[in-house]
């Protein structure tokens, strides 16, 4: 009989400490949340032939969907204009929307927190840096 009190103290002593020692799978991490890019952000770039520009761009969001206005100092941009497309993804965004004369210009944006820097393109072959800064 003591022997089997032994045997079984033992077994419960060994299944103790695999307990002890198993772990609990990691969970898997999850994916950081997108930056908000929501708010008033104003910029400035450079056109060819006109001089710095100050641009003022807002932007919403309404569930999963962007939206926004975006209008500039010497009004190459119809006040209020909106915004025609606005993708948003890995810290990348892209709007497009109409000049005042109709031709479609795209800006290419790398967000880094209240800060959004990259370029905007004109259909004809023009180019320039822009430079945003959220305003608080």
């Amino acid at each position: 009989m003591k022997k089997i009190l032994t045997l079984i103290a033992m077994v419960a002593l060994c299944l103790s400490a695999h307990a002890a020692f198993a772990q609990a799978p990691t969970p898997a991490p999850k994916p950081a949340p997108a930056p908000d890019i929501t708010g008033t952000w104003n910029g400035k770039t450079e056109v060819p032939d006109a001089g710095t520009l100050d641009l003022q761009l807002v932007i919403k969001k309404e569930k999963d969907a962007y939206s926004g206005t975006v209008q500039d100092s010497m009004n190459m941009i119809t006040v209020g204009t909106e915004i025609k497309i606005v993708e948003f993804k890995d810290d990348n965004l892209t709007l497009t929307f109409p000049l005042a004369d109709g031709a479609l210009i795209t800006f290419r944006l790398k967000v880094a927190g209240d800060k959004m820097t990259g370029q905007w393109e004109h259909p004809q072959g023009a180019s320039g840096v822009l430079d945003f800064t959220r305003k608080k």
